[in-house]
């Protein structure tokens, strides 16, 4: 699954507004769900690149992978 435009904006958004909180405890980054690893770590380079100061880790659950700020 590539992100098209729209949903790469909508996940740099979400990033970015995640990643200016300050939060101790893991959180879902953009409420977006990945089919596989693979996707998932296209979209954690994508938040490395926005917030290069937070820890991102790929989370699984219900057979989809997701992003997750620590």
């Amino acid at each position: 699954m590539e992100l098209n435009s729209e949903d790469r904006k909508q996940f740099i958004d979400a990033v970015k507004k995640v990643a200016s909180r300050q939060i101790d405890d893991a959180q879902e980054v953009g409420n977006r769900r990945f089919e596989t690893h693979e996707d998932a770590e296209k979209a954690m380079a994508i938040a490395q690149e926005v917030a290069p100061d937070r820890k991102f880790e790929i989370g699984h659950a219900n057979g989809k992978y997701f992003v997750e700020i620590k």
